[in-house]
Parts: C-alpha cells; sequence; structure tokens
C-alpha cells in the first residue's frame, strides 16, 4: 500500500531540497523541525486543521479545513517549499472542498471527488492546471514516463508527459476490468486499494489488464503492443510475489465452470494449473514461492491447503491459518484465525505441524525489512506494546522498543516512529526509537504523521506531522537523524 496518516491520507511524490546530496535526507539550513505552515495564518477564519498533503519535487502542498463556530466549513490548497517559506493557494477557495490532492511519482495531481476526474496541478502555482483522465477507478499506475489509468467504462489511456497540456491522453483498450467504485482518497494515488484483483498491474514497461471478455495481456508502453498472457476466461487477477507467477480465476462465481476454482499461471510456459479457492485476492494468501487457501468442509472441520508455485508441490494442515511470510530457509511464518486467536508459528513442510512461536502477527499493511519481520505485541485492550523483529530464518527474536503505539511506522533504516498519546484520538508525542534503542521526543501535540514513501524503494528519511496547539499549530517537518 502506499503511505498513510495515521488519522487521513496523504499522497507524496519523489523530492531534493537542502545541502544533502542523499536523496533519502533532505536537511534545510537551521534546527530541526521546520514549521512549514501555520494554522494561525490571516488566511484561515477558524479552526485550522491538516486534512491531506503532498510532496512533489521541492514543494509540499498541504490541504487544511477550518469551521466557525456556526459549523461552516471552509478548505484551503496551498503549496510551500519543503523547508518553509511563503504558501500560496492553488485552488479557488470556492472549489477546494471537492479537489483532493495527491500525488502519482513527480507529479501532482488532483482528484474531483464528485467526477473522479484527474487534474494536473502545478505546486508552484505558476501554471494552470489541466486534466488528465476523467472518471477514473482504481490506482494511477507510472510507467514508461507517464501515468496509466481505467475510466468506469473500462477505457485504459495512457498519458506520456502528465506536466505537458498539449500531450494527448491516448487510448490503449476499451473492454478491460475495472473497479466499480473510485478508490482515489488523497493518498498516494500509485498506491490505492482495489478489492477485486481487477485493477491494472505495473509489468516493467508495461501494464497487465484483463478484458472483460476474458482475455488477460500485457500492453507494453509507450507502443501500445499487446501480447496475450491467458487466451481465456479471465474475471480475475493478482500478480504473486515473484512476478513469473500470476494467480486468476474464471469471470464469475456463479458459473458452471469458474465457480471455487483458481489458477496460477507460469508466465514462462504460458501453463497454468489449479489451486483451491474461489475469489481473488480475498481466498488467497501469498509470500514468497508460497500461495495458501482455506477450505470449510461439510464435516465442520476446517482445512489451510499450501501450494510452492515453483514446483508445484501441495499440503495440507488443520485449522485455518494466515500465511505471513516466507522464510528464508523454506519454512513458513503463519498465525491461527479466530475470535480467541492469537500468537504465531514456524511451520516446516517437511514436518507440516505448526511450531508455536512467542512473536506476535505483523501488521496487515507492514512492508518487509531487511532485518527481518517486525510485530507488535499488545495486551487484550492496549493501545501500545512491545515492539519486536524476528530474524529472516525464524530462529532470532529481537525487542526494538516497549511502550510502541499501534500507529508506528518503521523505517528501512531501521528507526521507529509513533504519537504516544494519553488516550487514543487524543494529540500526543511524536516519538522516534533509533536502532541502537535511544528514544527522543520530536514534537508536543502531534495529531498525526507520515513518513514518505514509507515501505517503498523511494521510502524517505523525514516525517511529515500535523500539530495541533494555538501558536503551534500547523504542518511541520522533520530530517531525522
Amino acid at each position: 500500500m502506499g503511505e498513510r496518516w495515521v488519522v487521513v491520507g496523504l499522497g507524496l511524490g519523489i523530492a531534493a531540497c537542502g545541502p544533502t546530496s542523499d536523496r533519502t535526507r533532505r536537511t534545510c539550513d537551521g534546527d530541526e523541525p521546520v514549521q512549514l505552515v501555520s494554522s494561525s495564518e490571516p488566511r484561515f477564519r477558524g479552526d485550522a486543521r491538516v486534512a491531506n498533503a503532498a510532496i512533489v519535487d521541492d514543494r509540499v502542498a498541504v490541504t487544511f479545513w477550518e469551521s466557525d463556530e456556526r459549523g461552516n466549513e471552509r478548505w484551503h490548497s496551498l503549496a510551500v517549499d519543503a523547508c518553509g517559506g511563503e504558501s500560496v493557494e492553488l485552488f479557488e477557495v470556492a472549489a477546494q472542498w471537492r479537489r483532493m490532492l495527491g500525488s502519482a511519482g513527480a507529479w501532482m495531481v488532483a482528484v474531483d471527488t464528485e467526477t473522479d476526474d484527474v487534474h494536473w496541478i502545478d505546486p508552484r502555482a505558476s501554471a494552470p492546471s489541466h486534466p488528465l483522465f476523467t472518471d477514473m477507478r482504481g490506482c494511477l499506475v507510472e510507467v514508461a514516463g507517464g501515468l496509466v489509468a481505467v475510466d468506469a467504462e473500462g477505457v485504459l489511456s495512457f498519458r506520456e508527459d502528465p506536466a505537458d497540456p498539449s500531450s494527448p491522453t491516448r487510448e490503449l483498450a476499451r473492454g478491460v476490468l475495472a473497479p466499480r467504485y473510485a478508490s482515489a482518497f488523497g493518498d498516494d494515488l500509485r498506491a490505492c486499494f482495489g478489492g477485486d484483483g481487477d485493477l491494472p498491474v505495473r509489468d516493467g514497461d508495461g501494464v497487465l489488464v484483463a478484458y472483460a471478455d476474458g482475455t488477460l495481456v500485457r500492453i507494453a508502453l509507450p507502443s501500445g503492443t499487446e501480447e496475450t498472457l491467458i487466451d481465456g476466461a479471465v474475471g480475475q487477477f493478482v500478480v504473486l510475489d515473484d512476478s513469473r507467477y500470476v494467480a486468476w480465476r474464471g469471470p464469475s462465481l456463479h458459473s458452471d465452470d469458474a465457480c471455487c476454482e483458481l489458477n496460477v499461471l507460469e508466465r514462462s510456459t504460458g501453463a497454468s494449473f489449479w489451486i483451491d479457492g474461489g475469489t481473488l485476492p480475498g481466498d488467497l494468501d501469498w509470500s514468497g514461492r508460497w500461495a495458501s487457501t482455506f477450505s470449510f468442509e461439510f464435516d465442520g472441520t476446517s482445512t489451510q491447503r499450501y501450494v510452492d508455485v515453483v514446483t508445484q508441490a501441495r499440503f495440507e494442515i488443520d485449522d485455518w491459518w494466515n500465511l505471513e511470510a516466507a522464510l528464508s530457509d523454506g519454512r513458513m511464518l503463519i498465525s491461527p484465525v479466530g475470535d480467541d486467536a492469537s500468537g504465531t508459528a514456524i511451520l516446516d513442510p517437511a514436518s507440516r505441524i505448526p511450531e508455536p512461536l512467542e512473536f506476535p502477527p505483523p501488521g496487515w499493511d507492514q512492508p518487509e525489512y531487511d532485518d527481518g519481520i517486525v510485530g507488535l505485541e499488545l495486551a487484550p485492550d492496549a493501545w501500545s506494546g512491545r515492539l519486536m523483529r524476528l530474524s529472516w530464518d525464524g530462529r532470532t527474536i529481537d525487542v526494538l522498543g516497549e511502550g510502541v503505539a499501534q500507529d508506528y511506522l518503521r523505517t528501512q533504516r531501521g528507526t521507529v516512529v509513533f504519537i504516544d498519546r494519553p488516550e487514543f484520538g487524543v494529540p500526543g508525542r511524536l516519538t522516534r526509537i533509533d536502532v541502537d534503542g535511544d528514544r527522543e521526543v520530536i514534537a508536543d501535540d502531534v495529531e498525526l504523521f507520515v513518513v514518505p514513501y514509507h515501505g517503498s524503494d523511494r521510502e524517505l528519511e523525514e516525517v511529515l506531522f500535523s500539530v495541533r496547539h494555538p501558536d503551534r499549530g500547523g504542518l511541520w517537518r522533520y530530517v531525522l537523524p
């Protein structure tokens, strides 16, 4: 998934500012943190709070909303240099409530919340905006130096140069699968959610899409050349961790030949093999070379099935388990499913017996780290707990920090950032824990925060955060040491 506020969405583009040459650490002259926009600026008439933000190049765009004593609301979308300075309005105030700012790679964009149209936005407000796509569904796909999107009618389009108003939006295909609902909501618009395995997927310098009549194809860009991968009925598909393999199912859960049948395509041979299950991605867990599905039997028992997609070796175990991660030695980290379920276990395909492990399940949206798998151990009804790391061979457990809140984020370099709140939903202390265990408070009265490009190869070693305070309120930026 893409970046996230703890409370509201934030979209971020790659950036560079300040004297440092390291793209991931963009320091500014002076003390840290730096206030970018104050909520007490004269343009605000009421209680102004940060709604969402985006970074493109050396500019930060932020949307504030405010309400007065009568309950009237106003929205302001501003842009400012990443090291602070004078801010400018990006839209007319009257039109801002329906414009949702986000980013898509090197471009700042806004989605119209009524029409789902996408517009390019100049982060310096020196050029007028121009339309890119209409009635968008799902995510923007950044590929071949441009952007790809699909609309509600199943038209797949490519914009080769989104910043150039004279660059045409070129139609690539008609009748492709598209999500039923728009899913962009002020986050990184390349990383929004698509719940049913019906989104275009980037594949090198092209995209994978399925036509509504069933064919799965790869479209190369910018040429638009099609290559058929499956010449048959494809209703949903997902690319597995090993991109040589694509899981897919037929066009309808209710047709005689497609119900409850999933398949895996081996792209090198063009052949598919069957696995148990019905829907994507709901019925399928996958990690590394392993895929797993759950089956509830007529006698009331349940079974978890596993298949090695490379060798097609299969086995099953009793009960219902989540596949959390494939370990480096061929074993798997799994966790039980159920109202009273807790903890994790190590599953060896040779023994096929889950061995309990005193390690918490990782969060559903946790990225992978080079140094291991991370999970937060929580007591019942607790908001904070012990953050732990399991080595990739499944043999070493380390404690990364105590009293870490559920809204924590961990950078690829190992720094943990979270808000230490007195109670849920109340602003608190933005806190970091370094790799050596040192703990430091970054700022007080923090309402929400984000690590730009968290969990991706574009991740920046900094934090954008919102302070709620009559004197210090607004948007701030802090470069992690």
